[in-house]
Parts: structure tokens; sequence; C-alpha cells
């Protein structure tokens, strides 16, 4: 089955019928047009660029039809999309595709000087770029100069399956991003994950405010593939609500700083937002205060998705779950990331690789099987082999307890856990003990050095606006939630958090803003 095929029937199925927007602007794509452009160019790929199946194309973009147009095109090819992060330094992005075996790169004019730089430096069949409006461009006359190709020919039949479809990269939070390759059967899986989760219905309207070199951007491909139209922007908080109000959305992802950076507009002014029928959030730990005011502000229903790049979906915490929580049934369940995903199956494990049961208070790391699994990492079969934990089974490097009735606690991070005299504390514990005071826009926590306990405690902390909480606030509410030894030690405010270019939030660079401690200090403000 090829991911493009999927897509492209609505062609015939609902023509006329818009199928991608951007917003603010008025650029829109129906079904027809988009399956025209989209065999044009695949067959443009082939005949003028020289680009065989398996070949890698790279992307340098924000959020476009273009983007859209370019994925949809490889993937009918049965060529490999190579999603770059445009956050990273033209260096960076070298790193990365110096090994991949890469043949061409497309990006958005915005990116021109970093796009020439790579050109110069890897070698490449092609560098090409469409252009900001409908003015002619490089990408618009390899379209143009190509016949109307009829879709469904042996062109569709010659890939699909397992042939690589995408490689996204990891956010990099514990070193080099590394590239997870999906074919269009893994893809494809992860995405039926989604359906069951998110109960997609044809009369969604999905807006893509994450950026499309990451997972968000099979969501929307998902939605695309029940005849759905998407919408896209580039993420800002006021731009984000006006598109959910004048675009009539349905439906949306992001991660929990997103929300709350539209929720702190929706106190200023009242926004319609009565289209809403369901938001996916996910990525980072979520406050229960946060949940909260999601569920009351937006007035639609919630879900939560655990998964990484390489799994893309492994559990949800279902609507139904958000419901009763909502009415004080099973409120510790907000605390959770729910349960296994339709086609995933879930294991914790102890040090030694044995199975820890379900139920048991011992905290284990997640190891998972499922067909949206990645394959591997490109060019990097040292890495697939270590986070392999036995033939079909990932491990995540994640640490979990999980109830008996399934419901998943992710702990933290195996390479976060902070020993202090001889206790383990999980960042992520404390982080969601502080997210309860209704100051708090955002928090990380980390090991400091220590000379007397080995490591201590120590919460950054981003205020809401005009909030005026103060390191006593902090440890305190900290205390009502946690034992005394996994308070935070040391409270230091900061006007924002660093982050991956995945939009995490970047523990790595908070440690080196910490270079020691006595252990005998009090809990401050910096």
């Amino acid at each position: 089955m090829n991911i493009a095929d999927l897509v492209l029937r609505f062609a015939y199925l609902q023509g006329n019928e818009e199928a991608l927007s951007e917003f603010p602007s008025d650029k829109r794509r129906t079904f027809v047009e988009l399956a025209d452009r989209v065999t044009r160019l695949s067959a443009a790929m082939k005949n003028s660029l020289g680009l065989v199946r398996h070949d890698s194309v790279a992307v340098l973009s924000r959020n476009r039809i273009e983007y859209m147009e370019v994925m949809l095109a490889c993937a009918l090819g049965g060529l490999c999309v190579q999603a770059l992060n445009w956050r990273l330094s033209r260096v960076e992005l070298k790193e990365i595709l110096s090994s991949s075996g890469v043949k061409a790169i497309i990006f958005d004019p915005e990116y021109h000087d970093a796009a020439l730089y790579l050109s110069q430096e890897i070698p490449l069949r092609s560098c090409i770029y469409w252009s900001e409006g409908n003015e002619s461009s490089p990408f618009e006359d390899l379209i143009a100069k190509q016949p109307p190709v009829g879709h469904g020919g042996d062109h569709a039949d010659a890939a699909g399956d397992d042939d690589p479809f995408l490689v996204v990269y990891t956010g990099g939070t514990t070193g080099v991003s590394k590239g997870a390759v999906h074919t269009h059967r893994t893809a494809i899986a992860a995405m039926a994950n989604n359906v069951v989760g998110e109960r997609i219905v044809p009369t969604d309207r999905f807006m893509l405010m994450g950026q499309m070199f990451h997972s968000p951007v099979l969501l929307a491909i998902n939605y695309l593939t029940h005849g759905c139209p998407v919408v896209m922007v580039n993420f800002k908080p006021e731009l984000a609500l006006q598109c959910i109000e004048e675009r009539k959305i349905t439906a949306s992802m992001g991660i929990p700083t997103m929300y709350q950076n539209m929720l702190a507009l929706m106190a200023d002014r009242d926004w319609r937002l009565g289209s809403l029928r369901n938001l996916q959030y996910g990525g980072s730990p979520t406050g229960q205060s946060v949940i909260r005011a999601m569920y009351e502000s937006f007035g639609c229903s919630l879900i939560q998705c655990y998964g990484r790049t390489e799994e893309l979906a492994i559990t949800f915490l279902s609507q139904e779950d958000h419901v009763r929580a909502m009415a004080g049934h099973d409120v510790h369940r907000l605390e959770s990331c729910g349960r296994e995903a339709w086609l995933a199956k879930v294991m914790l494990i102890g040090p030694e690789g044995e199975q820890i049961p379900r139920g048991s208070d011992q905290a284990g790391e997640i190891v998972v099987r499922s067909p949206g699994s990645m394959i591997g990492y490109l060019g990097r079969p040292d890495l697939t082999a270590e986070a392999t934990y036995r033939p079909g089974w990932l491990r995540t490097g994640d640490v979990a307890r999980m109830d008996r009735d399934g419901y998943l606690y992710v702990v933290d991070r195996a390479k976060e856990l902070i020993i202090s005299g001889g206790e383990n504390i999980y960042p992520a514990q404390v982080e969601r003990a502080i997210q309860r005071h209704d100051d708090v826009l955002e928090v990380a926590v980390v090991g400091v050095p220590d000379e007397f306990w080995g490591e201590s405690v120590k919460a950054y902390v981003v205020r809401k606006p005009g909030r005026t909480v103060d390191a006593k606030g902090i440890t305190e509410v900290a205390a009502k939630y946690l034992a005394s030894y996994q308070k935070p030690k040391f409270v230091e405010f900061l006007d924002e958090l660093p982050k991956t270019p995945a939009g995490k939030i970047e523990k790595r660079a908070l440690r080196l803003r910490a270079p020691g401690a006595t252990g005998k200090t009090a809990a401050s403000t910096i």
C-alpha cells in the first residue's frame, strides 16, 4: 500500500473539495489540484531530476502546501523524504546529511543561504526552491514542464509497503539527532493507531500547527486520507486561535506549551471556538491544572498521546478518561498517559531485562512492540541494535509504572534520574507537583552537583504573565505532594526555558547553568 494513494483517491471521490490551505494566507488546493500537481511532480523527479526508487530528497521549509506536495510526490515515486529541522544551524544540517545519501534538496527561499551552503558541502543531484507567491520558480517550472499524468498507473504500483517513506529526526535531548526511518507500512500503522484514538470523522477540519519536520505531519496526512481538509499554520498562539475561529477547525494536535500560550490569550477576550471537536496533546508531562484549564476553556474532548519519533503512538489517555476525571472519578489517571494504542503492545522491564508485572510498585523501562515502529536509525545499525530489546521490541529509555488496569505512568527518562543521598528522584514527578501551582507556566527539574548529597534537585520555573510566585511558593506546593528529599533545594526563575529544535525542553543546557551547589543552601530566587 502506498500512503500517497490513500490521499490522491479523493481526487475522484470529492475532487473539487478543499484538501489543503494555509493560514493566514488564502493559498489553497482542492483534491483534484493536489492530485494533478503531485503526480506531475512525482514524474518530474524521475524524468527531469534523474531520481530513482529509494533515493532520498531533503526538504527545508516551514509548514507550506508545497512541502506536503513534495512528501506525497516522493511517496508516489518510491522516494524517501528527509524532513529537515529548519531551526538547526547549517553546520548541524550538514552533519545530519553528510552520511544520509540524500540526492536532492527542495527548499523554501527563506532558507536559501543554508541550502546553498549544503549544496556546496554535499554532493547533490539537484537543489531547487519554490517561490513565496505564484511567481515562477524552479519548483513550479518542474511541475509545469511535466505533461499531466493520470493517477493509478504503474508509477503508483512501483512503491509502497516496505519502501522507506520518511526519515524523522529525533529531538536530540540526549545527544545528536538520529534519523528514525519509517516505511509506508509503519507510517500507515501509526496512522491507524491515531484513527482509533482521535476518532476521525469525515466532517473534520484539521489544523496542523506542529512543524512538518516532526511526527505531527503524519497526523495531518492521516486526516487527508479520510478526505478531511488540513489547514497549515506556523504556530503563534494568536494565529492558532484566529485559525480555529475563522476556518472552523474541529481538531488539532500540540505540545502543552502551545496550549498554555493559547490559554493565556483566551483570558483576555472571548474566542469563538465552538467548532472544536477534539484536541490531542503530548510531547512532555502535562500538569492537572493545565489539563483542566484546557478542558474548561476549549470546550471539546481531549486525548493525550504518549509516543516517540520511533513509534509515533504508544499509548492514549482517552476522551472518556478525561470526562470521568473532570467529574471527579479516577482523577489520578490524569497523571498517566493512558493505555496501549490499538496496535501497540507495552511492557516494562527491569535492569536485567526481566518483565515487570502490571500492578507492581516497581518502575521499569518501557519497551514497545508495534507495526508503527521505525525500521531503524538511518545509517546507524549500532544505535538500532542498542535500541532493540528483542526482535520486534524497541527500548524507549523511559521509566514508568503500570497499574492493574494497564494505565501507564511515566516516571522519567532513565538518563535523567537524580540520585540524592542514595535516594532515586525522578524529575518528572517533581515537575508535576510544581505544575500544580496556578502561577507556573513551565517548569524543568534537573540534578546539580552537591558535595554532601551527591546531587540536589534544582527547579527552573517560568511564571505565567503577571504572576508573582516566589521560590518559597514553589517549595511549598512541592511539599504538598512530594517526600521531603524530593523537593527542590534550588529554584531559579527564567523568562523562558531553553528548547531543542523539536520544541522539547533542553535539560542539558539547564545543567550547564548550575555548575555546583553546597547542599546546605535553602531554596532561593535568582
